[in-house]
């Protein structure tokens, strides 16, 4: 019975105070969205596993330049490389 009248009493304080009903009711909507939004990404990109048959076998390829190692790889380098390499199986 006390539980149905705390929620009478704070249904009749929201009524009263609609301006801070309303931006509670948005910050909570935007936390539990955002909350959402970056569980469902770093999910997707943490937690499952990568869509390759064989994940332990990857190789991430680079250029050693004089200022020392880089991974930007221009598009002709990598068509380059693709197509004359006979050590992989597969570049993508």
């Amino acid at each position: 019975m006390r539980f149905v009248q705390d929620v009478r009493q704070a249904v009749r304080l929201m009524v009263k105070n609609r301006g801070f009903t309303a931006v509670a009711l948005t910050v909570l909507a935007l936390g539990i969205g955002a909350n959402s939004a970056l569980f469902s990404v770093l999910s997707s990109v943490l937690l499952k596993p990568l869509p390759y048959l064989e994940p332990d076998r990857l190789v991430q390829l680079g250029r050693q330049l004089p200022m020392g190692r880089s991974n930007a790889v221009s598009i002709n380098q990598f068509l380059y490389w693709r197509d004359h390499q006979r050590s992989f199986s597969g570049m993508a």
